[in-house]
This record gives C-alpha cells, structure tokens and sequence, in this order.
C-alpha cells in the first residue's frame, strides 16, 4: 500500500502495455516501382527505326507497418515521489520534453537495451488518459533524435515502450520504459563486435569526408561528389533484405536499400560540416528514407536511393542528379512525407545543371543543348555517354516527343556501327543515356 500527501491510502495497481512502435522505411517493394524491370536498350541503326519503347511501369503501392501490437506484461510495484504538475499533451511540455530527450540520449550513448523514463513520471503527474499522448510525445522525441544522428545506425528506428498505471480514482501513470529495436544483422551483435562494426563505419565515414574536402571545399561539389561516390559503390539490394538497411551494410558490404543510402549521405555530410537530416516517407506509398540538406540557410531535397539505377551498371558510367538539391514540389511528385515534421523546401536549387549551363528554358534551346552536348560526347573512347538537361519551360516535351528530338541528333553520330539508347523525364530532367556496339560487344 502507498500513502499519498494527504494522507490517504491508495492502492497500486500496475498495469502493463507492450507498444511496438514503427518509424524505419522498409522500402519493400521498390525496386520495380522506382526502376523498373531489367531494361533493354533500345538500338538504331543507320538503316533502321527506333524500337518501341516499353510502357511505363505501374507502381503497386503497400501498406507500411504502423499498428501497435499490443500484450500484457507482468511487474511488481515500485512507489512515486511527489510529482510536481499534472501535464496534458494538448499542449506543449517543453520541460517533460527535455528531460525525456536527455534520458533517451544517454540510454543510447550507453547502448542501453532498455532505457528507463520513470523519473519522468515521478515529477510529472500523467493521467492515464493521457498515456497515448506521452507514447506519441515521446515517440516523436525519439524519432527527431534517430534523423538527427545517424550513428545509431544500427537500430531501426523502432521501439517496445513498457508503462505501469497507479490506481486510484483518476489513476496516473507510474512508469516507463522503452526498448530500441536493431536491425536482424545487428540485434545479435555482442558490445565488442557491435563496437568494432561502428568503428569500421566510422573509419570508412572520415576517410571519405577527408578525401571530399581535399578535392573541393565547396560544400555543393561536396555534396554531389559524395552522392556520385555512394552510387558508383554502393548496389541497391534487389533481395528487400531488411537486416541490410542501414549504413554499416552499405559502407562496409557495399548493399543496402533506402535508408542505409541516407544514413551514408547523412554521416559523410555531417563529418564535411554540412547540416544533412534523414527524412522518412513513403513513394509512391511505399515506405522510403532520403534526406535534406541546409545550405545557406535554405534546406533541400537530396534522393541518392532515387539516383542510383538498379540493375547497377558500369561504376565508371557516368552518374545521374535528378535528385539533388530539389524542392518540395518537385519531390511531391514521386514523394510523401509530413511536412509539418521536417523543413520546408521551398526552391528548386537543381544547382548541378545551373552551375554547368546544362539547362533549356524553351524547345529550341532543349534541342540546342541536345546537339551541343551529343557533340561532345566521347564515345570512342567510353562507348557510353549521358545528357543531363534541366528543362525550366512550361512546354516541357512528352517522353516520346523527347525521344524523338534525341533520336534527330544522335543520327549524327551514325556510321556503320549501331547505336543504343534510352531517354526519359526525371524530375524536370531530360535524362538521356547511349551506348553503341563495338565490334561484336555493346559498349
């Protein structure tokens, strides 16, 4: 039995709920959606037509899991001290918020397998009518600090929360405990073993980020040299394997899925300086990871997952950038997430075309730049080559339209070997790859 301040005898009675809560992007599912199936080229001859292109792929959407299962969990009775106020999370609770953050962060840092708020609930009086508010409070503290700091790589983002409830009249919530969830490829890993995982990431993080800065300090050249690594050396893994998602799989065994890319951009960036968040969503409704970046005061969009073709193709061909530096109109087109939870984005920066002059304002400069560029491609040497163009005109051609105009220039480059291609829209982009045969080989 537990006395109260004034006196009066309540009975405890703690009762037990298991919350298992969601936050990691599974990406399931993506790599028919975002790329399609094993393409083929289509080839040109000098005597010959374009062959016809394969119709656009239907994304399937799926559910992402977010429903609580709920158990219940057997405990003995532990007493509360003298709580302070009553909280209702209507509000805001800016203090009940920065002690829970703090008890959550050193837990972490600990590597703790099960982090204690009780404290919490000892001087703040929670009404168990408002227990799923403190979930959802504490929920969205733990979420800010999983996007924020990409060194806990190795949970996935979710959690068991525990809570006990004294009863009595309006009884209040005695106390809590969450559980970090790790990935199936990290949740068996001893302290030692875990250890020496993260300082392989670690080594592997730094030596990149000081590769980078040697090659340019220019944070935008930063960025897009750390993109093209990350694609050239990273393969996005066509098994969905869950247990690779993250960013020891993709730095130390070069596979992963969405948001092992996003947890490498994100690491590398912040060892460059630069302020880089994940952001968890869905495209096209399935779950998905990808990351801002604030440059200047003014936050992005960057994709690398979205710029990295599947199957993976010759690391040395050259790398798209459809996905850098863009806003959040342009990313709604393909992405979904709450904004309310993250930065707006509210320029399309595409920084990587306007620093080049690789943009068109109309159709005739779109065909302009097409000549130049296919002009200048050294195909004898590569065998391959890739147009880039950014199209700001409000006329922007259809795919086949855009096909067409590639075709009129390529012709150009016609002789008695054949030519193969593919050209496509991506985000604004006018995206157009060629190859020719050479020999008896495809280049």
């Amino acid at each position: 039995m537990l006395i109260n301040q004034t006196g009066h005898k309540r009975t405890a009675f703690l009762a037990g709920l298991l919350l298992t809560l969601f936050m990691l992007s599974s990406c399931s599912g993506l790599t028919e959606d975002l790329f399609g199936p094993d393409w083929t080229w289509p080839s040109l001859s000098t005597a010959g037509q374009p062959a016809t292109l394969l119709p656009d792929q239907t994304s399937t959407a799926v559910e992402t899991a977010a429903t609580a299962s709920i158990s219940t969990r057997a405990s003995s009775s532990s007493g509360l001290s003298g709580a302070t106020a009553t909280l209702d999370f209507i509000r805001e609770t800016p203090a009940f918020d920065e002690q829970v953050k703090a008890l959550l962060l050193a837990g972490l840092e600990d590597r703790a397998r099960s982090i204690s708020l009780d404290q919490v609930f000892h001087a703040w009086q929670v009404p168990e009518k408002q227990v799923q508010g403190a979930i959802d409070r504490i929920y969205n503290l733990f979420s800010e600090i999983y996007h924020r700091q990409p060194r806990f790589f190795y949970l996935n983002g979710s959690f068991q929360i525990y809570y006990s409830v004294l009863r009595d009249g309006d009884s209040e919530i005695a106390g809590m405990r969450i559980e970090p969830a790790y990935w199936s490829s990290t949740e068996a890993l001893g302290d030692a073993a875990l250890s020496d995982m993260i300082s392989q990431v670690d080594s592997v993080v730094h030596e990149l980020a000081s590769q980078i800065a040697r090659q340019t300090a220019d944070p935008y050249e930063q960025l897009v040299l750390l993109q093209e690594w990350l694609v050239r050396h990273i393969t996005y893994d066509a098994t969905e394997d869950q247990g690779t998602n993250h960013a020891g799989s993709a730095l130390l065994q070069g596979v992963t899925l969405c948001q092992g890319y996003a947890q490498s951009f994100q690491l590398v960036g912040q060892a460059l300086g630069h302020d880089v968040r994940l952001i968890s969503g869905e495209a096209d409704g399935i779950g998905h990871a990808w990351n801002q970046v604030v440059l200047q005061g003014t936050a992005y969009h960057v994709d690398v997952t979205f710029d990295d073709p599947t199957p993976d193709e010759d690391p040395q061909r050259p790398v798209r950038h459809a996905h850098m530096f863009r806003s959040d109109e342009v990313f709604a087109q393909t992405h979904q997430w709450d904004r309310s939870a993250f930065l707006p984005c509210p320029y399309d920066g595409a920084f990587f075309y306007h620093r080049q002059n690789l943009v068109a304002a109309d159709r005739d400069a779109l065909q302009k730049q097409l000549r130049s560029t296919i002009a200048s491609l050294d195909l004898e040497t590569t065998g391959y080559g890739q147009v880039e163009l950014l199209y700001t005109g409000l006329d922007a051609p259809g795919k086949n339209e855009l096909e067409t105009l590639f075709v009129a220039e390529l012709r150009g480059l016609l002789d008695a070997r054949k030519v193969y291609y593919r050209a496509d829209w991506v985000k604004q982009v006018a995206m157009m790859q060629v190859s020719y045969e050479h020999g008896n080989a495809i280049r």
